[in-house]
């Protein structure tokens, strides 16, 4: 009889329990401990102050910016050309930028352009690119701000031995080289950056 009790108790047990969670509840979950991503800047002044010679600051004067830029980047836009520079705001390295000049006798209209880098293809899109004329020369260019999608081909172009741009316009298409001196100033332009702390956003 105990027996046949112990089993009856243990049956009804069982049917009252409650039965167990198969998914988390979002009010399970401390919201409170979640945190934004933090990109920890490593900075270096010994290779800063290495790197420095190389840059010309040229200062905004209705704001509080400097801009770093190689000595050996033009002046102006009518001048074949291929660069980075960056503003520093507040003692904070920002705006990493990419600028490429195409200066000819004839457009291109260019639309976006393909890098070949020791082999491997990268595609660049830039937003806005700008057109100049004056006494039979044109000249097209673009100054974008450096996006972490861009990264990868900037550290390519930075690392590579051998690296062409082909320049896609509206018709008609134009391969260019990209000299070692062009890939020297973009790598001291990204080391520079970095070594006064500057980042990238993810």
């Amino acid at each position: 009889m105990k027996k046949v009790l112990l089993i009856f108790t243990m049956i009804f047990l069982s049917c009252n329990s409650k039965p167990a969670k198969t998914e988390i509840e979002l009010t399970d979950i401390d919201t409170t401990s979640f945190v934004e991503p933090v990109i920890e800047s490593k900075k270096d002044e010994k290779k800063a102050k290495e790197l420095s010679q190389f840059f010309r600051i040229k200062k905004d004067e209705f704001e509080s910016t400097e801009w770093i830029i190689p000595k050996s980047a033009p002046n102006y836009a009518n001048y074949d050309a291929l660069y980075c520079y960056f503003a520093i705001n507040e003692d904070t390295p920002t705006n990493f930028r990419f600028v490429f000049h195409y200066v000819n006798e004839d457009w291109l209209f260019i639309e976006n352009a393909k890098f070949s880098i020791d082999g491997k293809v990268f595609d660049y899109y830039p937003s806005e690119v700008k057109r100049d004329n004056e006494g039979g020369q044109i000249w097209e260019w673009w100054d974008q701000q450096v996006t972490n999608s861009d990264l990868n081909l900037i550290r390519a172009i930075s690392e590579c031995k051998t690296a062409k741009i082909k320049l896609n316009g509206s018709q008609y298409y134009k391969v260019v080289n990209i000299t070692d001196k062009q890939k020297l100033n973009i790598k001291r332009s990204l080391d520079y950056y970095e070594s006064l702390g500057g980042t990238f956003e993810l």
